[in-house]
């Protein structure tokens, strides 16, 4: 993943061959992205002005900022599907550019209980925050907006390779979270390909 593509050490090393300007893959999406883009673009922003920070520091600085009070429950999912994915790397050796493609998209990699603990925590997350819907109702919506982004990941991958296991219930609340994120930030495709656009896919289940 990012983290450990574009490291500390990975700078440093930039920095110490005289590179002084790089255009890192996908700078240009902005805030309204989702598969924790924004604390990316955070974290290679900084290491770009300093090779010197720390990986930790930044972390929390990023997730402290951009969650308030929802930000440990934040941490924990971050960290969960980090490690996840490590398995899946390791013990079936999907690494890399096979990420992309169809190869992933295999339900024994994504086991539904795994998915569903996710969207659990990010249902805690949202709650974290709720204090803010009266006290500071234009920072509420925005810290959950950027909840909501990242919580298409489990709703999505659900309706995607376990769709006739979820109740009618669930599949209609991953249908609607769907469809609002869609029509909130300029979200429309599941991978880097035309024929991929969200919300035809929720049409057609």
């Amino acid at each position: 993943d990012s983290l450990t593509t574009y490291s500390t050490e990975f700078y440093q090393q930039l920095a110490n061959n005289g590179v002084y300007f790089m255009f890192n893959e996908s700078q240009d999406i902005g805030e309204e992205a989702t598969c924790w883009q924004n604390w990316s673009s955070y974290y290679q922003s900084k290491l770009m002005w300093d090779t010197t920070l720390e990986t930790g520091p930044l972390f929390d600085a990023f997730f402290d900022a951009m969650y308030l009070d929802a930000s440990d429950t934040m941490k924990e999912i971050y960290t969960r599907m980090r490690v996840h994915r490590q398995i899946i790397a390791d013990e079936f050796g999907i690494r890399n550019k096979s990420l992309q493609g169809t190869q992933i998209a295999n339900e024994k990699f994504w086991p539904l209980g795994v998915l569903n603990d996710w969207y659990g925590l990010f249902k805690k997350a949202m709650g974290e925050v709720e204090k803010y819907k009266t006290v500071d109702p234009l920072l509420y919506e925005w810290v959950y907006e950027h909840i909501e982004l990242e919580m298409l990941t489990p709703a999505f991958i659900s309706l995607y390779l376990h769709y006739n296991r979820l109740t009618p219930d669930i599949s209609q609340e991953y249908k609607d979270l769907l469809y609002s994120v869609t029509d909130k930030f300029p979200i429309l495709h599941w991978k880097g390909s035309y024929s991929s656009n969200i919300r035809s896919f929720v049409d057609s289940l």
